[in-house]
């Protein structure tokens, strides 16, 4: 799958995943996701879990717990079955 050139311009993301964004009270807790994490300076994109030894719980990225608002189920990776289904 190429990506087309447009998409390297996108400032919004909804603009790329419409309506996939869900508010973070839905989020499975027993699964990797994906979340948009917000900072001082803005946002973005991070694989997620969920902590619950961690203080009363928390959204964990990299060892550092993280303020999310939105997630998104990992899509599967390219060239999966899932991705062969549409293919001649």
């Amino acid at each position: 799958m190429k990506i087309r050139p447009e998409l390297w311009e996108v400032r919004n993301m909804t603009e790329v995943f419409g309506t996939i964004w869900r508010p973070v009270e839905t989020a499975p807790k027993d699964a990797r996701i994906l979340a948009w994490c917000i900072f001082p300076a803005g946002g973005e994109v991070r694989f997620v879990t969920w902590r619950s030894d961690y203080y009363n719980g928390a959204w964990m990225a990299y060892g550092c717990p993280q303020e999310v608002t939105h997630w998104m189920p990992v899509p599967p990776p390219p060239n999966s079955p899932a991705d062969r289904k549409g293919e001649a």
